[in-house]
């Protein structure tokens, strides 16, 4: 079991953020953050653990979850000179995880600062990718995306093979984008639709018209 201390107050000034952190948080949200503190107090304590920063005297803390619960303590309207904060033993690559393992819980993460995360660990620390997915309890399919979102373009269409009303064709086509592949299937609805025709049919039709179809 991890070792965390008791309850700590800490002065606001010696807290500073990590340089790690994906979150990102919507001025609306956090807005209410601040709101709320303001009215019900300050309930949620941050998670640090205790570094060695240069030109700073005596104990200083790094945050691990809980950085906008930090600002939002310095809001003008709050001006808060403490928090409580749970101070734990954390080594760099644990710091890292935890962050964003806490983080999934509120917020969003920023892609490109999740990738870069997941490159530091992945070089600097040595951290095998499918280690990294695991500490942080990603599924499969989400670690994937978020490392790789979905583009918007379709993969060109090398070949199609379709079946005419009378002999077999064969239709090469490049389309470059998703936008052009849906314009061009709403044509060929189109066509079937007014033709009366079957799907083989229509397509013959509009290779005919605007590209080229051999036998």
């Amino acid at each position: 079991m991890k070792k965390v201390t008791a309850l700590t107050a800490v002065s606001i000034e010696r807290i500073h953020p990590n340089t790690w952190n994906p979150n990102s948080m919507k001025p609306e949200i956090f807005d209410a953050l601040v709101q709320d503190i303001k009215q019900n107090g300050f309930l949620g304590a941050i998670l640090v653990r205790t570094c060695l920063c240069k030109n700073v005297d005596g104990h200083h803390y790094e945050i691990i979850d809980g950085e906008h619960r930090w600002l939002a303590c310095q809001d003008r309207r709050l001006d808060m000179k403490e928090i409580q904060c749970y101070v734990v033993e954390r080594d760099d690559i644990s710091a890292r995880i935890e962050t964003v393992t806490r983080n999934r819980e509120h917020g969003e993460l920023v892609k490109e600062k999740f990738a870069k995360l997941v490159t530091e660990l992945k070089d600097s620390f040595k951290l095998p990718l499918e280690s990294i997915k695991n500490r942080m309890m990603i599924p499969d399919k989400e670690f994937s995306l978020i490392l790789n979102p979905v583009s918007a373009k379709a993969e060109p269409i090398k070949k199609v093979e379709f079946q005419g009303r009378r002999q077999s064709f064969t239709v090469s086509a490049s389309i470059p984008s998703k936008q052009q592949y849906d314009m061009i299937m709403q044509t060929l609805e189109d066509v079937m639709k007014k033709e009366q025709c079957d799907k083989g049919y229509a397509m013959v039709k509009i290779f005919s018209e605007y590209g080229s179809v051999k036998p």
